[in-house]
């Protein structure tokens, strides 16, 4: 058996998730159905990331076991003959046995992106949430900044998760403004249901006046969901990024996550030109 490691981008838009479900499209069943057609085997995919309905990735993490014969630097192109346009494989690669994509990262990089422009976009409308906001940045980085280091966050997850453990860290939360679009940049070791939608949606009413960190922060210890902001739509998160020890496909290695923690110009060009963020 070879094990293989891909590195996938979706539009969130075109399916209902990461994972499998009986009567929507899934990332999960684009690519066992692909692959069923191309080899004849047949199996579930693991995933770096379940990410919801609606929430796109540019670079999403999964591996899978096969008998297949077809060379690792095959596989994108024999993928992408068969996969849905939403969703493109861009690099394969062989990786050890004892590879995991959902327990073996060091980190994530999230970005919840807003258009603060008056007129709702419409190219745009699957990639962000619009409000039409003055926001206090000042404020919302001052928060982001108490935010970080480990803490139960089980204050910012919704309902409907089984985990029972709400102890993260939260590596960096900043917002960065370039024009009309704001980015709320999430980095971590791993987030509960929601966690990046709840942050953003907090940060935004930070940002509005209508809370002060002081109350996050409240909330926060007290673990008490009600007291803070809203989830944001998932149109606006994107997975940015998934980075391993060692490195999996190039720049996604620790210093590769340093960096980025410690510079949102990395994270440039935040205005939508047409080039992508990688």
């Amino acid at each position: 058996m070879r094990h293989i490691a891909l590195l996938c981008e979706y539009d969130g838009s075109v399916f209902h998730g990461w994972q499998e479900q009986a009567n929507a499209p899934s990332v999960q069943e684009a690519l066992r159905l692909a692959w069923r057609e191309l080899s004849g085997e047949d199996f579930s995919f693991r995933s770096c990331s379940r990410t919801d309905a609606g929430v796109s990735a540019w670079a999403h993490v999964s591996d899978f076991f096969t008998e297949s014969a077809i060379p690792a630097e095959k596989i994108p192109l024999a993928l992408n003959s068969k996969v849905p346009s939403g969703l493109s494989v861009l690099k394969a690669r062989e990786v050890p046995e004892a590879f995991h994509s959902r327990k073996d990262p060091l980190g994530k990089a999230y970005v919840y992106r807003v258009w603060l422009g008056p007129s709702r976009p419409s190219i745009l409308r699957h990639l962000v949430a619009h409000f039409p906001l003055d926001l206090n940045l000042q404020s919302m980085n001052e928060l982001g900044q108490q935010l970080c280091g480990e803490h139960d966050f089980k204050a910012f997850m919704d309902q409907g998760s089984v985990v029972r453990q709400t102890i993260r860290r939260l590596d960096c939360l900043l917002s960065v403004r370039q024009g009309d679009t704001l980015a709320i940049i999430c980095l971590g070791d791993g987030f509960l249901y929601h966690q990046v939608r709840i942050l953003a949606g907090t940060l935004i009413l930070v940002g509005r006046q209508k809370l002060s960190p002081e109350e996050v922060l409240d909330a926060c210890h007290r673990k008490d969901r009600t007291a803070l902001g809203p989830t944001l739509p998932p149109e606006g998160l994107c997975l940015h990024k998934v980075f391993f020890p060692g490195g999996l496909f190039g720049d996604d290695d620790e210093n590769a996550y340093k960096a980025l923690c410690h510079s949102a110009a990395l994270f440039k060009p935040l205005d939508f030109s047409m080039e992508k963020i990688r």
